[in-house]
């Protein structure tokens, strides 16, 4: 029982400053996300208790030890190089090592999944996504660009602007692709979206897994999705408006909306062609195997407007 409470003295007083700067990071529009993860981990395990109850309780001291010895000296590490965040991934790994030490291998087997979604909670290191953001927004204005040509509106990508000439409010309207539509700054969030989903999918692993790498797919295209739909309703009822939707609950929603029907839909397929081939799943959740001129200067224009 001395060395029990030492070791949950010791994870607390270490990791009291990494979860405090967890939740600073929760505050960040692109790390909201990080609110949920505590709870829906609570529910997942909850789900689980009964393949629980089923599975005798036998502490691994020496793998739990092992385990907890290097994450706290990742984290020691991590904070004394200055990397904050990315440290606070060996959270995760210590609660892992705390599961082995007090109940056994099998129990923390059972308890993979609840295990590995936690690591959903750390934010997402912004150098990271800073450095690839740039071409995802051209990209994604490129994206529009085309979209847009196919319904009919002329729109022109220049870089990260889209230009909107002889708008219905008659001005020519100029957009800006920001960090925060290219899709990467809500990557964690469809990431985790995408493995929720795929959990509760009656699919093979195999497939889980292809369902979770969409979310880097997924995310782009809900940004882009996100941003036609801003110049639409620009083009129809002025720039105002579309910055107006832009910011609304409904524009911010727009991509997780897209992001859940084609994960549903791609999981719904998969089950369809399974049941096609009369191949069953093997796994359960609750039983989870151990370059364009420059518009008219002529023309009334208004002044760019980051979305």
């Amino acid at each position: 029982m001395l060395v029990a409470a030492a070791l949950l003295l010791l994870f607390a007083a270490v990791y009291a400053r990494t979860l405090a700067l967890f939740v600073a990071g929760w505050h960040d529009e692109e790390n909201m996300h990080g609110w949920l993860v505590a709870p829906l981990t609570a529910v997942l395990v909850w789900m689980n208790w009964p393949r629980l109850q089923r599975t005798p309780v036998r502490g691994n001291p020496a793998a739990g030890l092992t385990v907890l010895g290097l994450a706290l000296l990742v984290e020691v590490a991590g904070v004394w190089l200055g990397l904050n965040r990315s440290a606070g991934y060996s959270f995760v790994f210590a609660v892992v090592g705390l599961c082995l030490y007090f109940l056994g291998t099998a129990q923390t087997r059972a308890l993979a999944f609840p295990l590995a979604f936690l690591l959903f909670m750390v934010p997402t290191p912004g150098g990271v996504i800073d450095q690839i953001s740039a071409p995802l927004q051209r990209l994604s204005a490129n994206a529009v660009q085309v979209i847009s040509g196919l319904a009919g509106v002329t729109v022109r990508a220049e870089g990260v602007n889209l230009y909107l000439p002889g708008s219905v409010s008659g001005k020519d309207i100029t957009l800006q692709v920001a960090e925060g539509c290219s899709g990467l700054h809500s990557l964690t969030a469809m990431a985790m979206l995408a493995a929720i989903l795929a959990y509760f999918m009656a699919v093979p692993t195999r497939w889980k897994w292809a369902l979770f790498a969409l979310a880097l797919p997924v995310a782009m295209i809900g940004n882009i999705v996100r941003i036609f739909a801003v110049v639409m309703v620009a083009h129809l009822h002025g720039q105002t408006a579309g910055i107006a939707f832009h910011d609304s609950a409904w524009g911010k929603l727009l991509p997780f909306v897209v992001a859940f029907l084609i994960v549903m839909g791609c999981g719904w397929l998969i089950e369809r062609r399974l049941a096609c081939n009369d191949d069953s799943p093997d796994d359960t959740p609750g039983n989870t195997p151990d370059d364009v001129s420059a518009p008219d200067s002529s023309r009334e224009s208004s002044p760019a407007v980051t979305i």
